[in-house]
């Protein structure tokens, strides 16, 4: 079945999934619960996702990992991400366990996720890069490091490079 002109899809209740591994532009957030855009096109009522690329909405977003390659984010439940452009707005992530930087500006990995424009993390431990990061203590168990700010952090290891802690 193959349809043309559609310019919305409405889950009409359920718990509505969206399979977009085929589709290599990604997903995005619309800055509205249970949305997605891929490309023009936009999904209403969805619950979870599969995709590899999820691009964050222009407004603030909070990204919570959940496990290897999944989050939680605008009340969907997505699997199979690599990359997540967290976009314009103040883009939080709360993570389980190690975040590693990438050596490059408000860029970080974690659970086999790379985020790009996160703006904060909470939680879990942080692993500098193999380049020159910056740490810079901001209070009790928080930091900035490449342009992120860090709370809840249990541990740091500086990894390689030269690095200057303020």
């Amino acid at each position: 079945m193959t349809f043309t002109g559609l310019t919305a899809v409405q889950g009409q209740g359920g718990s509505d999934s969206l399979n977009a591994l085929a589709y290599s532009d990604g997903l995005e957030l619309t800055g509205s619960d249970n949305q997605l855009l891929a490309g023009a096109l936009t999904f209403e009522g969805i619950f979870s996702s599969t995709t590899a690329l999820l691009t964050g909405s222009s407004g603030d977003d909070l990204f919570t990992i959940t496990g290897t390659n999944t989050l939680n984010t605008a009340n969907i439940d997505f699997s199979g991400l690599n990359n997540v452009n967290a976009g314009l707005g103040s883009d939080s992530l709360v993570a389980l366990d190690l975040v590693s930087l990438t050596g490059n500006s408000k860029e970080a990995v974690t659970r086999g996720i790379r985020f790009s424009e996160i703006d904060s993390v909470t939680g879990g431990s942080l692993a500098g890069s193999d380049n020159a990061d910056r740490f810079e203590i901001t209070g009790l168990n928080a930091l900035m490091a490449n342009d992120i700010a860090f709370n809840g952090i249990s541990s740091v290891d500086a990894a390689g490079g030269i690095d200057t802690v303020n």
